[in-house]
């Protein structure tokens, strides 16, 4: 253990700013603050943070650097879990940037380790604080996920700026490859990802991507820098079988107690390594492993704005594990003196952008000014809530062009009269113009029609094998009428598309998609499968195919996203008549096997009206969804189910 350091104290800075009357008015910046926790007595005691463990003893006053004191995320066996919620060091005000520095033990587990931790700093309302701080274990909703996995923590927080130390290969994040390695994500967003092996510069995608060699390296091993964990497998008979083999490796640790002699057998050859994260006042993201920076020069450049929040620490083992244990735990947090610019967020007519209070630094809004391009322009609105404003303009006639980069030049004041003006670069998303001459009168009732049509075999996972299974070219269609049992292809829904196979009792559906019973929004069972058959003949809940047909009403100019959340993949289009493929237009699509996962595209509407729109869904093998919603004009954000009342 690393003797604690004393804080330490920066210079003084004064900043003059003008006031309204035209006077001088002086601004003291905030010293830095330091953090120190060397966990040599009891942290909890001391007030550092909230915690929750499925480790029986977390906290050990031996065994740490130099054998003092430490604490253990997760020992070396399955199934443990442990989330830390610091204390608000700088009450009242906004941590600006800062530097979180620990020395970490890792490994001593499977030959395969996993899974890893992450260090976060998530917004002052993130639910994670709120459990924590009530004793309730967040382990299984809090954090980010992968396409099939929700709530991993070593995936990072879902708000705020997330650093992951992921030691485990999962499936896709958004159609890229998960990787054992460091990443960085912005509010659940996955940004970047250092792949082992862990070296200057490499970047994922386009890196080298080989974690199998590097696992439990030896520490005189030439590539032991390269590694995650921090020392090799041991070399002790675990399950006195005679032998020392990878048997002995899949041997859990066992829950650990001062002056055991046998759990000290699966860490013997770990040592402590130092891990350091710096966050710039830019939102730039610097990483350091085993004293080597990872990131280049200057750092990520994630997009991360300053917010009110505070920092979380949380890691876990599942049914691959290693230990995770970490000390000499040191925090610069460095608090704003004034008003805080966010960065921009752009939508194809429009943008917004926010600024942060900080202690006394509070915004007057009578003195926002805003130029776009250079020109003036006046928000639409300005709201503001808890600390935080958000300044919105948009320009529904007029969107911008697809990928084009403007400036927004953002000049703010407190009610002190502290003068504040930056500014920021946006780039506008990609969109889809849903073109006029698809409109349509009207509609005459509202709901869906659906085309069914489920095979006993297995025919592949594609766009393509639904369009040819529909179209009545790979067998016999086994889709029923389950309440009267007799064949059908087709069916009406005049509710909303939210479906689930059943969870394997043949008549509750899984809840899966972000609409689910949970929330008030159950799940139905998939229309078109004979339950009862179901409970004979299992083949018929899979292969299945559904043409979705519709016509959505814009009622108004301007932007719209539409979302499939799908298990296996889609196709939507919009057309003049479904069967016109090559007068058609792909709107999005998913085109293979997926777990309940999100698609979405931004629309825009030049013209308010009724456009037909229809949706091919599959599903090849295991679970199956399909979940229509939206974001519309006046929904204020928030995603519906399209159709809902």
């Amino acid at each position: 253990m690393k003797d604690p350091q004393k804080p330490r104290l920066s210079p003084r800075l004064f900043v003059l700013g003008l006031a309204a009357s035209g006077a001088l008015s002086v601004l003291q910046a905030q010293a830095p603050v330091e953090v120190n926790i060397d966990f040599n007595s009891d942290p909890i005691a001391a007030g550092d943070f909230s915690f929750v463990s499925t480790e029986t003893t977390p906290w050990r006053a031996e065994g740490g650097v130099n054998n003092s004191g430490y604490l253990a995320i997760t020992d070396a066996r399955g199934g443990q879990n442990t989330h830390i919620a610091f204390k608000d060091y700088t009450p009242g005000l906004v941590v600006k940037a800062f530097t979180f520095e620990c020395d970490l033990r890792i490994g001593g587990g499977t030959e395969r380790p996993a899974d890893g931790f992450s260090l976060n700093y998530v917004s002052a309302d993130d639910p994670l604080i709120t459990d924590i701080e009530a004793g309730t274990n967040p382990s299984g909703s809090r954090y980010s996920g992968t396409d099939t996995e929700t709530s991993l923590p070593e995936e990072g927080a879902r708000t705020g700026l997330g650093i992951g130390f992921d030691t485990w290969q999962s499936a896709t994040i958004n159609g890229v490859q998960d990787v054992v390695g460091i990443s960085v994500r912005v509010n659940g967003e996955l940004k970047f990802q250092l792949p082992v092996p862990l070296e200057p510069g490499n970047v994922f995608p386009g890196g080298n991507s080989d974690e199998a060699p590097y696992r439990n390296l030896p520490v005189d091993d030439a590539n032991y820098k390269k590694s995650m964990q921090t020392g090799a497998l041991t070399d002790e008979d675990l399950n006195y079988d005679g032998t020392v083999d990878a048997n002995d490796w899949n041997t859990p640790q066992p829950d650990y107690f001062p002056g055991d002699t046998e759990w000290p057998k699966w860490v013997k050859n770990l040592t402590w390594e130092h891990f350091k994260a710096e966050v710039t006042e830019t939102g730039h993201v610097k990483i350091w492993w085993k004293d080597v920076e990872l990131t280049p020069e200057g750092g990520l450049e994630t997009g991360f704005s300053p917010i009110p929040g505070r920092i979380v620490f949380a890691g876990r083992t599942g049914g691959a594990w290693e230990a995770h244990h970490v000390d000499n735990i040191h925090m610069t947090l460095i608090p704003a003196e004034a008003l805080l610019i966010g960065n921009a967020t752009a939508t194809p007519i429009g943008f917004s952008v926010s600024v942060v209070d900080s202690g006394p630094s509070v915004l007057d809004p009578d003195s926002i000014q805003i130029e776009l391009d250079g020109n003036p322009v006046t928000p639409d609105t300005i709201s503001k809530q808890d600390g935080t404003t958000t300044i919105s303009w948009q320009d529904p006639a007029n969107p911008m062009a697809p990928g084009s980069t403007h400036t927004l030049t953002v000049t703010v004041k407190d009610t002190r009269g502290v003068e504040v003006s930056d500014t920021r670069e946006f780039t506008v998303p990609d969109y889809v113009t849903l073109p006029p001459e698809f409109k349509v009168a009207g509609a005459s009732d509202p709901g869906f029609d659906l085309d069914l049509y489920y095979l006993d075999h297995n025919v592949g996972n594609s766009v393509a094998r639904a369009e040819r299974q529909l179209h009545g070219d790979l067998g016999e269609n086994f889709a029923y009428d389950d309440i009267n049992f007799v064949r059908i292809d087709s069916t009406v829904v005049d509710t909303v598309i939210n479906f689930s196979q059943d969870n394997g009792d043949f008549i509750t559906p899984e809840q899966n998609g972000v609409f689910i019973e949970a929330n008030g929004k159950p799940d139905a069972r998939i229309p078109g499968l004979n339950w009862v058959e179901l409970q004979e003949n299992d083949a018929w809940r899979d292969n299945l195919a559904i043409r979705i047909k519709t016509v959505l009403h814009f009622p108004k100019q301007g932007i719209y996203t539409l979302i499939f959340n799908s298990d296996d993949g889609f196709r939507t289009i919009a057309h003049k008549n479904y069967r016109e493929q090559l007068n058609s237009l792909i709107l999005s699509q998913f085109d293979g096997g997926r777990g309940a996962s999100d698609s979405a595209v931004t629309l825009y509407i030049a013209e308010p009206g009724y456009y037909p729109v229809s949706t091919v869904w599959f599903e090849g093998q295991g679970g199956a969804n399909l979940e229509w919603s939206a974001i519309t004009m006046d929904s204020n954000g928030q995603r519906l189910l399209i159709n809902d009342t």
